[in-house]
């Protein structure tokens, strides 16, 4: 999936989250977003180890300087990123 189509599918579920949201009544509102906000923040958890994993993948195989420069962000900023607890 490229970030283009993460992105649009990303719109179309806020999209049909927010109609989904609109037609219950506030009560039941209130009890589904803390759901939907316990989902979020695992999947941030998710996104946050796999990123990490990711990027200590690619400083093994392709070396911190090569890495640094095919993202364009300073070697500082990956090692903050790897370093950056997850829970």
């Amino acid at each position: 999936m490229t970030d283009h189509q993460l992105i649009d599918h990303m719109e179309k579920l806020r999209s049909r989250l927010e109609a989904w949201l609109r037609d219950l009544p506030p009560r039941e509102r209130l009890d589904e977003l803390g759901t939907v906000h316990e989902t979020l923040q695992a999947m941030n958890l998710m996104v946050k180890a796999l990123r990490r994993d990711s990027l200590v993948e690619l400083v093994d195989e392709w070396g911190m300087a090569r890495v640094s420069a095919a993202l364009g962000v300073s070697e500082d900023r990956i090692l903050r990123l790897i370093a950056e607890p997850v829970s």
